[in-house]
């Protein structure tokens, strides 16, 4: 009589394919990872853009008393989504106060658009 049974399988290659699905079920959290650290990484970069033009528009602002918001927003990529205030324009205690205000739309992968509101101040002593 002929065993028609298939051969047991061999113990090293029992597992081929494991791999596969492992990677397969990791993957997308993985990549939820990587899409959360590029998303930080942009509103990170725009707080500094925002905090720099702040910075800039202050010192502006010391040094001619009603340049600073100009200045501030004319550093920025997009100032039609901030919001410049001058707080203090020179006045007798000698410093110039410059605050913006910018909300960003960001678009995150399966949630969608969200606005990001950042907010940045900055002073400066304005010259005699």
């Amino acid at each position: 009589m002929i065993d028609r049974r298939p051969p047991a399988e061999d113990p090293v290659h029992a597992d081929r394919g494991v791999a596969v699905v492992e990677f397969a079920l990791v993957l997308p959290v993985l990549v939820l990872m990587l899409a959360g650290i590029v998303l930080v990484g942009l509103v990170f970069f725009e707080q500094l853009e925002v905090q720099s033009a702040v910075r800039d528009g202050a010192r502006a602002g010391a040094i001619v008393s009603d340049q600073g918001c100009t200045t501030a927003l004319s550093r920025l990529q997009d100032p039609s989504t901030a919001t410049c205030t001058e707080v203090l324009v020179c006045p007798a205690d000698g410093l110039s106060e410059v605050r913006i205000i910018s909300s960003r739309t960001l678009s995150i992968p399966m949630l969608g658009d969200r606005v990001v509101t950042i907010e940045a101040g900055a002073v400066f002593e304005c010259l005699p």
